[in-house]
C-alpha cells in the first residue's frame, strides 16, 4: 500500500468533481475534507492503530471508501465493499489506483440484500457506516452481516438517532412533546421518516427508519450481536459490536412450533 504521495500531487485536483463525505489524509500532508472524519469515527468505535492477524473486512455503503482503506492502512489482509454506487463516480476506484492496492480489495456493486449470492465466506470485521437508517429493511440487513461474520467478529455501525425531540417533530410540536419525549425516549422507537413529517431527517429522500439508541442497541442485540463498546452523541450513536448466536433460529423468528400442533 503507498505510503506516500506522488510527486506533485494535489488532493483537490485529483478529487474534483467527486462527492467527499469522508473526511481522511489520503497522505500524510494530503487532507480531504468530507462531514465524516474517519480518524474520530473509528476512535469512537475502538478500532486499534495496528489490527493484529490480517483480519478480512466487509465494508457495505462504502461510498468513498475512506473508512476501509484506513484498515487496510492499520494492517488488514484483504477488503471486500459491497454497495449500489458506482465506484467510479464515488472516488473508490480512483484512491483504489492511487494507493496502489488492486490486489487487496475488490468492489461488487449489488444491494446488500443479495449478499448471499456472491458467496463470499465470513468476515473478521464488517463496517456498516452511515447505512442502516438508508435501508427499508434494516433487520434483515443486519441478520445477512451476522451471516457474513466469522464467531466473535467484529461489526463497526453508526447511526442517527431520534433520542431528541427536535429530530422527530416538527418545530410548531417541539415545545407540547418535549417533556413527554423525554419520558419515552427510553422505550425502543424508530421513525418511519417518509411518512411526511417536516423535519431535516424527512428531507432526505434517502432516509427510511432513524432509531432511537434504545431501538438501535435492540436492533444490533437481536440479529445475534453483543454489544462490546458504544459511544452516544445528542444526535448520533456509534456501536461496536461482536457476533454471538442469533437467538431465534433463522427463518423462524421466535416461532413457538410447540403451539401449531399436529398438520392435517
Amino acid at each position: 500500500m503507498r505510503q506516500t504521495a506522488p510527486a506533485a500531487f494535489d488532493a483537490a485536483a485529483f478529487y474534483q468533481g467527486v462527492q467527499t463525505f469522508q473526511d481522511w489524509d489520503v497522505f500524510p500532508g494530503h487532507h480531504v475534507a468530507g462531514i465524516k472524519p474517519v480518524m474520530r469515527d473509528l476512535n469512537l468505535l475502538g478500532v486499534p492503530d495496528h489490527l493484529a492477524g490480517s483480519p478480512r473486512v466487509l465494508e457495505i455503503g462504502p461510498w468513498n471508501g475512506f473508512f476501509g482503506f484506513e484498515l487496510l492502512r492499520r494492517g488488514a489482509g484483504e477488503l471486500v465493499a459491497l454497495g449500489p454506487d458506482d465506484p467510479d463516480r464515488t472516488g473508490w476506484s480512483g484512491t483504489v489506483r492511487l494507493l496502489e492496492i488492486e490486489s487487496r480489495v475488490r468492489y461488487i456493486r449489488d444491494s446488500v440484500y443479495h449478499i448471499a449470492s456472491h458467496r463470499l465466506g465470513a468476515f473478521d470485521l464488517v463496517l456498516f457506516l452511515g447505512v442502516v437508517y438508508h435501508l427499508r429493511h434494516p433487520l434483515l440487513a443486519l441478520d445477512l452481516l451476522h451471516d457474513h461474520s466469522r464467531a466473535g467478529g467484529m461489526l463497526l455501525l453508526d447511526s442517527p438517532t431520534i433520542d431528541h425531540v427536535h429530530r422527530i417533530a416538527p418545530p410548531a410540536a417541539q415545545d407540547v412533546l418535549g417533556e413527554s419525549w423525554k419520558s419515552v425516549r427510553h422505550v425502543p422507537l424508530a421513525a418511519f421518516v417518509r411518512g411526511g413529517v417536516d423535519t431535516p431527517l424527512a428531507a432526505d429522500a434517502y432516509n427510511w427508519y432513524v432509531p432511537n439508541s434504545t431501538c438501535l442497541r435492540g436492533w444490533v442485540r437481536s440479529s445475534g450481536f453483543e454489544i462490546s463498546r458504544e459511544y452516544v452523541a445528542e444526535e448520533w450513536m456509534w456501536l461496536q459490536a461482536r457476533r454471538v448466536d442469533r437467538p431465534f433460529a433463522p427463518g423462524l423468528e421466535g416461532f413457538n412450533s410447540a403451539s401449531a400442533g399436529k398438520a392435517g
